[in-house]
């Protein structure tokens, strides 16, 4: 049992945005991985001292204690730990990524992430015979509990959705926080919503969301600062998550049908 044990990996998710940290959790929990989250710098190196990861997948530019700090933390000669760090992050230009790969990070990729990218990846990392042995423990495991579910394309749709649904439900947060850095005129804050708007529009596949986030984190960064612009910029963000929340909400109350529809029909 021990050694069937050591074969279920666990990763460790370090990353302050909820969308990204979630879209990740259901990625590595669909490759069977017990997956940990933590939502900054601080503490993810709690987390890393108490689970002892096979895997942490971080980013970059986190509040308090950054990526950078973690990762040159975590490969400090001191702290003796191996584990491979796969970094996730909008901030992907080669001076960071040269960076990253200085100070011990094992791979660089870029948000929003693609599940195949990263698949390979882990592959490279991990081994294939490793991600092979992981999919028979795990297939051996639900046999033994008799279990006939299996992930369907069903159970994609609606994870996908619901994933989809807690990112507009988070919007609300964000615009809050992007009028207040209009109203004071503080374009390092707004640079920072727009960045993780940036990272998270693709995740749940709104690239347009991310292309966006740029354009703001951009205009956040202009000298002088045109605030003329940037409220136009907003203005579409917001006119745009309307429209994603009417998207979604028609996609779960079509899934809801069919399901009442084979429920009846069985």
């Amino acid at each position: 049992m021990a050694q069937s044990e050591e074969l279920v990996p666990t990763v460790l998710i370090i990353d302050d945005g909820a969308v990204t940290r979630q879209a990740l959790k259901l990625f590595f929990q669909r490759l069977f991985f017990t997956v940990v989250t933590a939502n900054d710098g601080y503490e993810g190196l709690k987390k890393v001292m108490e689970v002892r990861p096979s895997l942490i997948v971080l980013d970059l530019l986190m509040p308090n204690f950054d990526g950078m700090q973690v990762l040159r933390t975590l490969r400090n000669r001191a702290s003796g730990i191996t584990t491979p760090i796969i970094i996730i992050s909008a901030h992907t230009d080669r001076q960071h990524v040269v960076a990253a790969v200085e100070a011990g990070a094992n791979a660089v990729l870029s948000k929003p992430f693609n599940e195949e990218v990263l698949n390979k990846k882990l592959v490279d990392l991990m081994g294939e015979e490793y991600m092979k042995k992981v999919r028979r423990l795990h297939l051996l495991r639900e046999n033994e509990r008799f279990s006939t579910h299996r992930f369907t394309l069903d159970d994609q749709k609606r994870l996908t959705l619901r994933l989809a649904k807690h990112f507009v439900s988070l919007f609300n947060e964000k615009r809050n926080k992007i009028r207040t850095a209009i109203e004071l005129k503080h374009p390092a804050e707004l640079a920072k919503v727009a960045h993780d708007l940036k990272g998270s529009g693709g995740t749940v596949g709104y690239d347009d969301i991310t292309l966006l986030g740029a354009e703001l984190e951009d205009l956040s960064k202009m000298e002088p600062i045109d605030w003329k612009l940037i409220e136009e910029c907003f203005e579409r963000i917001k006119a745009r998550f309307v429209q994603i929340g009417e998207e979604v909400q028609k996609k779960i109350d079509e899934l809801g049908k069919e399901a009442a529809q084979e429920s009846v029909a069985s």
